[in-house]
Formats: structure tokens, sequence, C-alpha cells
């Protein structure tokens, strides 16, 4: 469990399935996720949910939902690559953005990372035509890294832009 001024974090279960739901249902965040299609089922979902529990008992990979009073707000995680680097990733339910929620769950997640985790790096790749996430990368400390190609679940490939941000102490 993880906590910033605003939110409640705690790790997903298969309980989670309506909060995870809620944050998910809309196309345009489906679009910018890229290993979900439009319109969202109840089996991604169910999927999403199961993969947060593997990665957890695994420890491959940690995977949040944000609650604001009560609310779901939207998911960050931590998928690590090696004991010293992960990849993070997140979003945030329509009805919550422009509240600053995305900074405080990146806050929150990248001190769990680089504190508890012990990691070195934590890096994120943004679609190109999403300068909001930019945005909240390099507020919270993350350096713009140039750009790299993700390569999706349906074998395309998504232009990126690469931001790094590395333990100091």
């Amino acid at each position: 469990m993880l906590e910033s001024a605003r939110l409640h974090l705690s790790l997903i279960t298969a309980d989670d399935f309506d909060a995870v739901f809620h944050t998910l249902n809309d196309e345009h965040t489906c679009e910018i996720i890229s290993f979900l299609k439009w319109p969202l089922t109840d089996k991604q979902v169910q999927w999403w949910c199961a993969k947060a529990v593997t990665g957890a008992v695994t420890g491959s990979e940690y995977l949040f939902i944000a609650r604001h009073e009560g609310q779901p707000a939207g998911c960050i995680g931590l998928h690590l690559e090696d004991n010293d680097r992960a990849e993070v990733g997140y979003w945030v339910s329509k009805d919550m953005q422009g509240q600053g929620f995305a900074s405080e769950m990146l806050i929150s997640v990248a001190s769990f990372g680089l504190e508890e985790l012990q990691l070195d790096e934590i890096y994120a790749t943004t679609a190109k035509d999403n300068p909001a996430s930019d945005a909240v990368l390099m507020k919270n400390g993350f350096i713009p890294k140039g750009s790299t190609d993700v390569f999706l679940p349906d074998d395309s490939i998504r232009p990126s832009n690469l931001f790094v941000l590395k333990r100091t102490s």
C-alpha cells in the first residue's frame, strides 16, 4: 500500500475488477495504452487484474489502483526488467483527469521503486501524440532521452518518446 496527499494506492487484485474497468473505460485511454482494444471488454479487464496478481506474486511487476476519496482515480505500475531497472506506465480515469493525480501516482510509485525496490533507473515511453504524459514525467524529474520504437502486441510499432529517472544516491 502506498499513500500520497490525496490518493490511496493498493496492488490490484481480482476484487478490483469494477474499479479497473471504470478507469479504463474510455476510447482514448485504450488507444494510448496500446495493449487494449476499444470497446473495452470484461475479458480485457480480467486479463489485466490476473496479470497484476501474477506480477505481485512473482515480483516481476507491481500494478496499483489509485483511489481518491474511495473512488477509482487511475492505475500505475512498475514492470521490472531486471534487479535495477523498471518501466513505469500509468493512466488516469477520464473523470479524474486534470487534477494532478498522475503526478501523485508517479511520485509515489517512483519512490517505491527507487527506495523500496532499490532500482537504479525507472523509464517511461509515451506516444508521440501524448504531450500531457510527457509533461507529467518531466514535471516529476524524468529526463527526455529522445525517441524509441515500442513494439505493440499486434506487431505494429508505435514511435514513442523515452524518459528516464535515475536514483541519485
